[in-house]
């Protein structure tokens, strides 16, 4: 083989070893990993902090492990940061509710109201 070749597939095998994170996390938490899950979520978002799955997995995680101030931390770090996601706001109204804060969770799904009726062809 020609050293050209030899160093392409290595390369090649790095790319395809090199996990991705927010693939992995979503693994993870399907399988019912979920310190691995909230791992790999908290690198999906260090890498793209607009990526609104990496912190919705990062919540379900928490909560499947009853940690729900943790979720809750990352609910309103994910809200501040990505304040019209749909997704984000559900899954916080979610987060809320298991802390027992159901005036959170009001005001969660009142945001998702306004956005749906300000920005209808957003969603």
């Amino acid at each position: 083989m020609k050293p050209p070749a030899a160093i392409g597939l290595l390369c090649l095998a790095l790319n395809v070893g090199a996990a991705e994170p927010l693939a992995d996390a979503r693994t993870a938490l399907a399988r019912g990993d979920f310190s691995t899950a909230i791992t790999n979520a908290i690198k999906a978002a260090a890498a793209n902090k607009w990526q609104e799955d990496a912190h919705v997995i990062h919540m379900r995680a928490h909560l499947a492990q009853g940690q729900y101030p943790q979720a809750r931390t990352v609910a309103t770090n994910a809200m501040r940061q990505l304040s019209s996601s749909i997704r984000v706001l559900y899954t916080a109204e979610e987060v809320f509710r298991f802390n027992n804060d159901p005036a959170s969770a009001t005001n969660a799904l009142q945001t998702i109201n306004r956005l749906a009726g300000v920005r209808a062809w957003a969603y």
